[in-house]
């Protein structure tokens, strides 16, 4: 039987991996085998594979091969029918133009084909791409993002067994999540100030707005260090977690907690169970304080350096907010010891209609959307008849590529650069690992009421088929 192939490419793991088996156990029907992997291996997937659907954003970054600028046209090469989703598509700094440059930067909306889908958070994308590819004005649905589905109780149960690991671990404890790039930059501040990172030195408005942004984010930084040392001093029976961001380099805060019993540094696992396991989290211009909004907890968002031209607009919008270093250090121990009330105080949280036109899921569940338009795009795709092709040639190329991997990291000590922006992609994608799959899997399925088969190419490449 020929089955339609769908390509789930994956980049960040622990935003992407928990929704992404989630939506693979919705959407398989008997006609379905789908393909989960790092973005590189889906890619080279691409030439193993004759048409299908392709649900992700990597299709449109630039990649060096013979098959043209972007791996989109290898895609359609193949016969695939491609649906382009953010993994980043509400949350920006400052106003609307600077929010519409981050969509620009993301998406070249003139660079998909009429038959192909862009699917965004909320309509104000929507709107936006559609001023950008006229042609496509129907094909651009809001769908909001599956991700934040799986926040609803009906899904709690994928969490369980983290969030009892992590309360065995931490006991009563404040979770802080940062995202602190711009000050804590793993690959160091030369590459900060970079045009890939939006620093662009002939362009002096572009140039004034970036140093706004590095300036309020660098003095963020200490500004929560002095304040989780004194939380910690003043109450030794709770414990403090800092979450690092992925893109954050930990090592200031390492440095900086050394020796203090009281608190951790982790850069481990999915927020969500840390969140749920956490008395109280505090954030500043995070997505995770719209997350511990979704999850019904208590979150505080304290703000040191309130800035309206570079400040997270939405974000910031759910959490007690402090600016005051003693009143936010009042406001977090207060509600560590009573997480109930300050977290009902949080759901009392007024969204403004601004907020629901960039992200729908405050109103709409967003797998059902998607699967509609990603329907839709499958019917499209072209897919030959006969028997789907053995892919005995690309698990050669996944072994010989691990080969060549391992190599690399001997010889990655001695040149600084590379090192680091290893290091920096190991911790967003460290690997699809069957003890860490499968029991995320095993869960879904439950849920679903549906089994599945799972086969692993390689921590590089899963498979799975309706059972």
């Amino acid at each position: 039987m020929q089955r339609v192939n769908v390509i789930f490419p994956l980049e960040t793991l622990v935003r992407e991996l928990d929704y992404r088996l989630a939506l693979a156990v919705k959407y398989l029907e008997p006609h379905h085998r789908i393909f989960l992997g790092g973005s590189y291996t889906t890619f080279r997937l691409l030439s193993h594979l004759e048409g299908g659907l392709y649900v992700g954003k990597h299709v449109f970054q630039p990649w060096k091969n013979g098959h043209g600028p972007l791996a989109y046209d290898l895609a359609k090469a193949r016969g695939f029918s491609v649906v382009h989703l953010s993994e980043e598509g509400a949350v920006f700094m400052g106003g609307d133009e600077y929010s519409r440059i981050d969509l620009d930067r993301q998406l070249d909306a003139k660079l998909v084909q009429p038959e192909d889908y862009i699917a965004t958070w909320g309509e104000w994308q929507a709107e936006h791409y559609r001023s950008r590819n006229a042609a496509l004005t129907a094909n651009i649905r809001t769908t909001g993002h599956p991700r934040f589905d799986l926040y609803r109780s009906q899904y709690r149960a994928l969490y369980e067994d983290r969030v009892q690991d992590i309360r065995r671990r931490f006991g009563k404890f404040v979770l802080i999540n940062t995202n602190w790039q711009f000050a804590l930059h793993p690959l160091g501040q030369k590459y900060c100030f970079s045009p890939h990172e939006g620093y662009v030195a002939e362009d002096d408005e572009k140039r004034a707005w970036f140093v706004s942004l590095w300036s309020r984010v660098a003095r963020t930084v200490p500004a929560y260090i002095e304040l989780v040392h004194r939380m910690s001093i003043k109450r030794k029976d709770l414990n403090f977690v800092f979450r690092p961001h992925p893109s954050d380099d930990p090592a200031l805060l390492h440095a900086a907690f050394q020796g203090v019993p009281n608190v951790h540094i982790i850069h481990e696992g999915v927020v969500a169970p840390w969140i749920l396991a956490s008395r109280v989290m505090v954030h500043d211009g995070c997505t995770t304080g719209m997350e511990g909004y979704l999850l019904g907890q208590p979150v505080v968002s304290y703000q040191p350096v309130p800035e309206v031209e570079t400040d997270m607009w939405l974000t910031n919008l759910f959490g007690i907010p402090c600016t005051d270093r003693d009143a936010a250090m009042d406001t977090i121990l207060a509600a560590a010891d009573d997480p109930d009330t300050y977290a009902a105080i949080v759901q009392e949280t007024r969204i403004p209609d601004e907020g629901h036109a960039l992200f729908s899921n405050f109103r709409h569940e967003s797998f059902a959307m998607l699967m509609d338009v990603m329907r839709e795009a499958e019917a499209k795709a072209r897919v030959p008849a006969g028997t789907s092709a053995p892919l005995s040639r690309l698990v050669a190329e996944e072994a010989r590529a691990t080969v060549i991997e391992r190599a690399k990291r001997l010889v990655r000590p001695l040149f600084k650069a590379r090192a680091l922006s290893a290091k920096m992609a190991r911790v967003a994608y460290y690997g699809l690992r069957k003890e860490d799959v499968m029991p995320r899997l095993e869960v879904i399925q439950k849920i679903e009421g549906k089994r599945v088969n799972a086969r692993f190419y390689s921590e590089n490449l899963l498979e799975l088929t309706l059972a």
